[in-house]
């Protein structure tokens, strides 16, 4: 369960810095775009050094492609968030079976609630160390 949760946090963690770096290359395209431009008459005009409109939309296709990267990762995500539920709802699970256990005369009360406390215990340094994590 711990490495669902160790999953979804260095997927964050990635997307994150996916986001980080298509900011930065945008904003450093639009910048040397911008750079590129002189005040005529009231509008913007291209200089000699300025770079071709190709390049810039080039540029910005490589934003467009690194955008649908993010978003696949995004979706990958997802995925993981779920896996960390179920392994979460698995380990609750055990520990609603430990609790039940304890009602059944066919086993050893004291056995039982020990399991049970056990499985609480688990259950709670699990919380803390997604607590941590997140």
């Amino acid at each position: 369960m711990e490495e669902a949760i160790t999953k979804v946090v260095d997927k964050f963690k990635s997307t994150e810095n996916s986001l980080d770096e298509m900011e930065k290359q945008f904003d450093k395209t639009f910048e040397n775009y911008l750079s590129h431009q002189q005040p005529s008459s009231g509008t913007s005009k291209e200089t000699s050094e300025s770079p071709p409109s190709t390049s810039l939309l080039q540029e910005f296709q490589s934003i467009k492609e690194d955008f649908a990267t993010v978003q696949k990762e995004a979706l990958e995500l997802s995925v993981l968030q779920r896996e960390a539920l179920v392994a979460f709802q698995a380990n609750i699970l055990q520990t609603v079976k430990s609790a039940q256990a304890i009602t059944d005369p066919s086993q050893d009360g004291n056995e039982a609630a020990t399991k049970l406390l056990e499985d609480l215990q688990q259950q709670s340094e699990f919380i803390d160390k997604m607590k941590e994590q997140l």
